[in-house]
């Protein structure tokens, strides 16, 4: 059956109308592709991988590029305008923040290392200072109760350090060495991963890492009775507490910011108290 005549114009002005309508709306435009540079902290990268992966799966027209090198490194490729945003995994001083605007993204624990079958479950402060100081030469000279232990490690404790220019090295030296040097025989190396690395395979061997990523075949201290966990680290209980900061130019660009925004809230922060203290 046909519809009638009427119907036939009806239907005929509605789409003339549709298309008029349609005509007169304006184009819905894709964004821009955005791109943003970070580098610095070796680490920081495994929060800003998370932040990074959960920004980039909710605005889709944003990517990045995540360089681990060091903090220093970072903050000298901010200078000379090669990238967005320095990761900095210590605390900045007044001089070194002219110009620059640094936010406070989360707290991070130093995670005293030693081999998991090291019999040791905790240092005093002083302890720790002593050792990497290398006036402590061997576990044996380790007091306090510990020493209970029958099978300490024998040989000379094996201090690991980081290479210079690591915002966890200045951080490390900065909370425990009071002005102290590290011992000139620490073996050195380039990223928390190494120290680890290291430390599994050494019975003898202490060093520092972000409490975050612990590898296997190693375990956390006590330190001054208290372990790094998120919790401590947001108490303050934990004695060995960095900041990690985002440090980009006075006024960053917008795309700049709003990650900046993204990484401070609610979501955000979600995503970094997993397994850091929290910046609130």
């Amino acid at each position: 059956m046909f519809p009638s005549a009427s119907l036939r114009r009806r239907l005929i002005l509605l789409a003339v109308f549709g298309s008029f309508l349609s005509g007169c709306l304006p184009a819905i435009e894709p964004h821009p592709p955005v791109h943003l540079r970070l580098a610095g902290s070796t680490s920081m990268q495994p929060l800003m991988e998370a932040l990074t992966g959960a920004y980039g799966s909710r605005y889709e027209y944003v990517t990045f590029a995540l360089e681990s090198r060091n903090s220093e490194l970072g903050l000298d490729a901010l200078h000379d305008e090669a990238i967005d945003i320095a990761l900095v995994s210590r605390e900045m001083g007044p001089e070194e923040m002219g110009g620059l605007l640094v936010t406070l993204i989360a707290r991070d624990g130093i995670a005293i290392l030693v081999n998991e079958e090291n019999p040791f479950g905790a240092l005093t402060l002083e302890e720790l200072r002593s050792i990497f100081a290398g006036e402590i030469l061997s576990w044996e000279e380790v007091g306090g109760q510990e020493r209970v232990h029958l099978d300490t490690p024998r040989g000379d404790i094996q201090v690991v350090s980081r290479e210079e220019g690591s915002g966890t090295r200045r951080a490390f030296e900065a909370l425990v060495m009071e002005g102290k040097p590290v011992t000139s025989t620490a073996v050195v190396m380039p990223t928390d991963g190494a120290v680890g690395e290291y430390i599994a395979r050494e019975p003898t061997a202490i060093g520092y890492v972000s409490m975050a990523d612990l590898p296997s075949g190693v375990k956390a201290l006590r330190i001054g009775g208290v372990e790094p966990s998120p919790v401590t680290v947001s108490s303050g209980e934990y004695p060995l507490v960095r900041s990690l900061l985002l440090v980009t130019e006075k006024r960053p660009h917008q795309e700049v910011q709003t990650f900046i925004d993204f990484c401070l809230s609610p979501r955000g922060q979600a995503i970094v108290e997993r397994k850091y203290g929290g910046a609130r």
